[in-house]
């Protein structure tokens, strides 16, 4: 299939025959027509490639938008559901065509083996995890929702992106797309920023609010605006009418304002690197348009900057970036993370620990530094794409990630420097923004709202590849081909539906809870953990709410049983997890604590694996060390009571317990 660099070369090639050409691309001359369609999409009436496309575009569109306030995770998962179900039609699309046609053709891309590579890493690393449940279905408490299914899809968008987005028309469209997406986001950000807005968000502690637009974080926002704004800058110098370009640039100073109420430095670097590759390009070329593209930046910058001092952000954004330089804050927090996590990759180093596996193993090496200076971190990623993959996936899924993006890269710099004043900016804007999106992930992570996008943007700098195979497909094939998409379709589709409304009871749950109604709330928690038993989130909440409920109530001391076997089996699927061990150890301590006794030796075993499992977790010695006081064991409970107040001076009861121990 053509990509409008193909087209703008035919006219140097009139003097080469079609036989000739024909055998170049290794393909056979009755599969002429095929190639030689027009460039405005796919093949005329192609239904499944406008499918597809149309699909494409949506993953630009639809999934930054999406959310469902019905849920509890009201952006991550939501999103997660839908780029699966985008992929899944994507592939279901495709395999329809390659079964009409009787052939799948293919052009052939320096992407294929890399990508093919982290298919067979993404693979091994499910298989090998040291948990697969979780590397199969995600993680209980993230709110990242990368799992096998959400790699494949991301895989899956980057082949389809440079089979099917190639053609000037689809490519414009899919980038416009992108910036009008990102320009209404932000502009809701900037409501968002000044306290306009129908959600309320955690802020982070900062006095000044820092919008997540409709991506759920601020730096999940920041992120995903440094892959619009360069194309922003693009589209304002390729777009020939004076209109268009006018509202593009406005697109690309709205963006600026979002990005830095949002106070993400990572992103902060990224867009700034992103933009001024972008202008190297223009100037290296001596495009015609390099005058309005430095007169677009200058602009932009002078738009942030009084929207900065206006908003009376200015002294924060000075705070944010001074923190950064003398590395303090969050920028002391992420070397200890690295550091941390460099440890993990040397126990694992070949295939790693299996992916969303971080924030059940990232307690095993949880520094005392770690803890004095930022208290109790829940990590669930180290703060860099490239340590993650490393852990996740060892180093060969490092390399593998490597290839492709040196591969994207390489493809991208040939793409630009060969194609004509008109299109190179377009080339160079998408180039930018791949750039920016990886230099912002060394300081974050992918996110599930943005990271599609990248790979479908890696897919389009592809347009320079010019050679096609085809495979002939089989009668009997593609009919099994058809079943095995429909199935997989059907698969998915049940997967989302319980994924989603599971999270829907556990939200009900919590508003019967935060309004005095914890039987109700029991009920909600048992449902959704019956609907999806994966998560053990929701389990927790079940047990938690019953051991609770029982200490208040005797009478209600057998809720305790009906929600131990929902933990039992949660802790079967992921011996990893502390929390599910505190919660053991919390539910026989209440029924310690309402008769039976002979419980108290059982939730000291419980704590212990818990200690086991995170040797810094300050809930676990917390308990543990009142338990052992009520047994009994003033020395055993001083023990932990005391590292207790060595991480954590303020801690009340831990204190008032030793207290308590000495006057004795």
């Amino acid at each position: 299939m053509h990509s409008f660099l193909d087209y703008e070369n035919m006219g140097k090639e009139e003097n080469v025959s079609k036989k000739t050409r024909l055998k170049r691309k290794k393909i056979d001359p009755g599969h002429a027509r095929y190639l030689n369609q027009e460039e405005t999409g796919g093949v005329i009436g192609d239904g499944p490639i406008r499918f597809i496309q149309i699909c494409l575009i949506l993953v630009a569109v639809a999934l930054p938008l999406f959310m469902l306030p019905p849920t509890y995770s009201v952006f991550d998962l939501p999103k997660a559901m839908l780029l699966i179900v985008l992929a899944s039609l994507i592939g279901c699309a495709w395999v329809i065509k390659v079964a009409r046609d009787g052939r799948l053709i293919w052009r052939r891309t320096p992407l294929d083996i890399p990508l093919a590579l982290l298919f067979m890493v993404v693979v091994g690393s499910t298989l090998f995890s040291i948990n697969p449940g979780t590397s199969l279905t995600g993680p209980s408490i993230s709110d990242r929702h990368e799992s096998f299914s959400v790699w494949v899809a991301y895989l899956l968008i980057a082949a389809a992106a440079s089979q099917f987005l190639v053609q000037r028309k689809v490519l414009l469209a899919f980038l416009k797309a992108v910036v009008l997406t990102a320009t209404g986001i932000s502009i809701y950000a900037i409501f968002q920023h000044f306290g306009i807005d129908y959600f309320q968000y955690d802020v982070s502690g900062l006095d000044i609010i820092r919008p997540p637009g409709t991506l759920g974080q601020p730096t999940y926002l920041g992120t995903y605006l440094v892959l619009a704004l360069p194309i922003s800058y693009a589209l304002t110098a390729v777009l020939a009418q004076k209109l268009q370009r006018l509202g593009y640039a406005l697109s690309a100073g709205v963006i600026g304002v979002a990005l830095i109420f949002t106070y993400t430095r990572g992103a902060w670097l990224a867009a700034i690197i992103a933009v001024l590759f972008t202008m190297f390009y223009a100037f290296s070329r001596q495009s015609q348009h390099r005058v309005r593209l430095l007169g677009l930046a200058l602009c932009v910058f002078l738009v942030v900057l009084l929207a900065a001092l206006f908003s009376g952000s200015f002294d924060l954004v000075s705070e944010r970036v001074s923190s950064a330089l003398n590395l303090t804050g969050s920028a002391s927090e992420r070397l200890v993370l690295w550091k941390s996590t460099l440890n993990l990759i040397r126990e694992r180093p070949l295939l790693g620990w299996g992916v969303e596996t971080f924030e059940d193993i990232f307690p095993l090496v949880e520094t005392l530094a770690l803890l004095k200076t930022h208290g109790v971190v829940s990590a669930d990623r180290p703060h860099n794409q490239a340590l993650y993959i490393s852990f996740s996936m060892g180093i060969i899924g490092f390399l593998a990630y490597l290839w492709f993006l040196v591969a994207v890269f390489l493809a991208g710099l040939r793409a630009v420097r060969s194609t004509s004043e008109r299109f190179f900016l377009a080339l160079a804007g998408i180039m930018g923004a791949f750039l920016g999106y990886i230099i912002s992930e060394q300081f974050l992570f992918s996110v599930v709202g943005a990271t599609p996008i990248f790979y479908a943007l890696a897919g389009v700098l592809q347009v320079k590849s010019d050679r096609v195979s085809m495979l002939e497909v089989s009668r009997q094939k593609a009919l099994g081909l058809q079943v095995a998409s429909v199935i997989i379709v059907v698969i998915v589709l049940v997967m989302v539906g319980t994924f989603t409304a599971a999270d829907v009871f556990y939200e009900r749950g919590n508003e019967a809870l935060g309004e005095g109604e914890p039987i109700r709330a029991l009920d909600y928690y048992e449902m959704a953990v019956r609907v999806n038993p994966w998560h053990e989130w929701y389990a927790l909440a079940l047990v938690n709410t019953a051991a609770s409920l029982s200490l208040k109530n005797p009478d209600f001391s057998w809720k305790t049983g009906v929600a131990l076997p929902h933990l039992e089996r949660a802790i079967e699927r992921n011996p990893y997890n502390r929390d599910l061990y505190v919660a053991l150890g919390d539910l026989y301590l209440s029924q310690a604590m309402t008769g039976d006794t002979a419980d108290y030796e059982k939730s000291i075993a419980a704590y212990q694996d818990a200690i086991e499992r995170s040797p810094l977790l300050i809930t676990a010695h917390l308990q543990l060390g009142r338990v052992l006081f009520v047994q009994g064991k003033p020395e055993e409970a001083l023990y932990h009571l005391d590292l207790v107040t060595k991480l954590q001076p303020e801690n009340e009861i831990a204190r008032e317990l030793v207290k308590e121990i000495y006057r004795r």
